[in-house]
């Protein structure tokens, strides 16, 4: 795969970063920070760090992405999601680089019943949701060749993720519960990059705000079964084969409010490359495949 000339990927210790640092062409040059590299709670940091260097695109998938973290520390998410995204962007704007921020569907209050397209407006109802918008808006408005990818539900196989959670319940106890009313998109990192190959080549100068995620809506619930029964096609069986319901008012232990539905389209993405996401239970085939079902038979 062919990338610009020079290109910086922030967050390369994580899910999303380091799948795009995989997708690099060898041959080009690209810069990966990860955060010890890059301090992101420190502005002169990210001037030292990022004023040294020379590049076309920076990519952005760094984030505190711990939802009710963020509720109770919202200084610290502050700092990180929205003031180090915004020093960022006028950074990259100052050497007439292209940014493209990955950001998420948590900017929507889930009151619209249908799936949010992004002329919508983001009406976050936690923190993170607020830090995450205003990260976006600091992004669009630093230079307006830049790009926001809105993702939803992240898994694949560079860090342990949704899947391997519910197989490792299945596994440890005799039941467990999902909630079955909240809805989304999840979003494997593969499909992600290859939406983004047209991008990644230099073919293409999407900007403005794209939703990106596999096609069609699910609840944790059904997200969760379709796992464990996909992984009984592959031979495998564990202590628990149907998991039980619950609602989201029922776990305790959620500090931050979730939007109930923050489903995303893919009609813009289909627009703009003429392709379709693939959906959600196809991408959870191919990771029960290709990665989850050759681990557990190990």
């Amino acid at each position: 795969m062919e990338m610009k000339q020079h290109s910086v990927i922030i967050g390369t210790g994580g899910r999303l970063g380091s799948a795009l640092l995989t997708a690099c062409d060898p041959h080009h040059r690209v810069t990966a920070l990860s955060r010890k590299e890059l301090d992101l709670t420190s502005l002169s940091a990210i001037r030292t760090v990022l004023g040294e260097l020379e590049y076309d695109t920076l990519w952005l998938s760094a984030a505190i992405t711990d939802v009710d973290f963020c509720e109770t520390h919202p200084e610290v998410a502050a700092a990180v999601n929205t003031a180090a995204i915004k020093e960022i962007a006028r950074i990259s704007a100052e050497k007439a680089a292209k940014v493209v921020f990955f950001s998420t569907d948590y900017v929507f209050d889930g009151q619209k019943g249908e799936l949010y397209e992004e002329e919508d407006e983001a009406l976050p109802v936690n923190v993170y949701g607020r830090t995450k918008l205003s990260a976006e808006r600091h992004v669009l408005a630093a230079d307006d060749k830049n790009l926001v990818v809105r993702l939803s539900k992240l898994f694949g196989p560079q860090k342990l993720s949704f899947p391997d959670w519910v197989v490792r319940q299945a596994i440890e106890k005799d039941s467990f519960s999902l909630v079955e009313d909240h809805f989304s998109s999840p979003t494997y990192t593969e499909d992600v990059v290859a939406a983004l190959l047209p991008l990644i080549k230099g073919e293409t100068s999407w900007s403005g705000i794209l939703h990106l995620c596999n096609s069609g809506v699910c609840s944790w619930l059904e997200w969760g079964q379709y796992c464990l029964d996909r992984l009984a096609l592959e031979g495998l069986s564990f202590r628990v084969k149907e998991i039980d319901a619950c609602l989201m008012s029922d776990i305790k232990s959620f500090i931050a409010q979730r939007p109930a539905y923050s489903a995303m389209s893919n009609a813009r993405y289909h627009k703009l490359s003429d392709q379709v996401m693939p959906s959600w239970q196809n991408a959870v085939d191919r990771y029960v495949v290709d990665y989850l079902a050759p681990r557990l038979k190990k």
